[in-house]
């Protein structure tokens, strides 16, 4: 792989290349979600799939920021962060109404949730989604099925935004770079597996239920 010297940053001194590795493109995106919803102090924020890479990455950046955040998980135990909230289906009644609802949510997986949590956003509330959960056409699809003639109607009665997000600029990297120098992002250490245990790795990285971040593979000698 032949790549410009413009696209490549040099690896700060506080982190190792495994690190960095881990580092990188969850953080650039986590910061680009945030940027572009617009989320800030005095915000009420949703981040859903809560211990996704992307996810954990986004809850940093707000935590960093000072943030209101509420996560959301399927799985049954997970840590908060400092001034996070849980939030599950069970709390829904609670966030309908425009005065209390999420004015933004962040959602790594669109076709799992953007039925679900638009109607528990407030007035003028701002939704970014990063991806699909089912992106192989192979693979089984969610059961839930969109309306879309409902979901329209959903954006425009609540004057919704719904933005599509992809990875982010090199100014989102230097962000996520300058926090973590700041000692207001944690540096991850990754599971890491040497090239002769790649299948390994890709078990950890693709299949494991119990995993929250990144996996690395180094290919080093």
């Amino acid at each position: 792989m032949l790549l410009h010297e413009s696209q490549l940053l040099e690896v700060p001194e506080l982190m190792s290349t495994e690190q960095a590795a881990a580092f990188g493109l969850c953080h650039q995106t986590a910061v680009a979600i945030v940027r572009r919803s617009g989320a800030g102090r005095g915000a009420r924020v949703l981040v859903t799939a809560a211990t996704s890479s992307t996810s954990v990455a986004i809850r940093r950046i707000l935590g960093a920021h000072g943030v209101e955040t509420w996560v959301q998980s399927s799985k049954k135990s997970i840590d908060l962060l400092p001034g996070e909230h849980r939030w599950s289906s069970a709390e829904a009644a609670d966030v309908k109404s425009p005065r209390s609802g999420f004015t933004h949510v962040l959602d790594p997986f669109c076709d799992l949730n953007l039925p679900l949590v638009l109607p528990l956003m407030a007035m003028g509330g701002s939704y970014v989604t990063c991806g699909l959960l089912h992106q192989h056409p192979d693979m089984e699809h969610p059961s839930t099925t969109w309306d879309p003639q409902s979901l329209i109607a959903t954006l425009i009665t609540g004057n919704l935004s719904v933005t599509g997000n992809c990875l982010g600029t090199k100014e989102d990297l230097l962000t996520a770079l300058e926090l973590a120098r700041d000692r207001r992002l944690p540096l991850d250490h990754p599971p890491i597996h040497d090239r002769h245990h790649a299948s390994d790795f890709l078990h950890e990285a693709f299949t494991s239920r119990s995993r929250t971040g990144k996996v690395v593979l180094s290919l080093a000698a």
